[in-house]
């Protein structure tokens, strides 16, 4: 989700440990990203129910803030019940889902069934949302955006790889780590959900590849 100058994200992997001198020119880039875990649907003529997210995106688009109601099935790939929310994608793209308050049993990888409605226009949220787990799906492989699309926000809620340079590493009194990734042109900042195992202090300076959800 591009939005303000703020990122997420929670998942890396190191590509190679090439150290490259500090200093790099900081130009701030928005990206939400965060991590990981398909299936299409179509729409429900008989009720006007719609089962894509690009129908959903779409009618959002051109028939204002709704509500529309919903019903689409798809993988989870982000949990974040401090913030209460949920990302859906599928063949279609994905979707911001409120979370529901027994969600105790929901996490990445699992295949669920979303009803609710869409709320909030173009940029759609389904609230008051019912989600049905269907059972285990399989991680939607992620899309390599370049930077000018991911400052588009065309691949927003999807799941993405980025690599990059790591300029600096902090930790914000959330527990969630806060890094700054050089890509080459733009600085994308990275969070991770909660505390996590992962110590990128000494991955400053290092190239490394990050799969997350945006």
């Amino acid at each position: 989700m591009v939005k303000g100058y703020s990122g997420m994200i929670c998942h890396a992997t190191v590509a190679t440990a090439d150290r490259m001198r500090a200093g790099f020119p900081v130009v701030w880039f928005a990206v939400w990203v965060v991590l990981a875990g398909l299936l299409g649907c179509g729409r429900n003529a008989s009720d006007g129910v719609l089962t894509t997210v690009s129908q959903i995106r779409s009618a959002a688009k051109a028939a204002g803030p709704g509500p529309h109601a919903v019903k689409f099935r798809g993988a989870l790939t982000l949990v974040d019940r401090e913030y209460r929310t949920l990302v859906v994608e599928n063949s279609s793209g994905g979707l911001r889902v409120e979370c529901p308050e027994n969600s105790e049993g929901l996490q990445p990888g699992q295949l669920v069934e979303v009803t609710g409605s869409a709320v909030d226009g173009s940029n759609p949220i389904i609230a008051r949302a019912s989600v049905k787990l269907l059972g285990q799906a399989a991680e939607p492989e992620p899309a390599t955006p370049t930077e000018d699309d991911l400052s588009t926000g065309r691949f927003e809620y999807r799941r993405v790889r980025v690599r990059g340079i790591v300029h600096s590493v902090s930790q914000q009194w959330t527990g969630r780590t806060a890094v700054e990734l050089w890509t080459g042109h733009r600085i994308v900042q990275v969070r991770t959900l909660g505390f996590t195992s992962l110590d990128w202090r000494p991955l400053v300076d290092a190239e490394v590849s990050v799969v997350g959800v945006v």
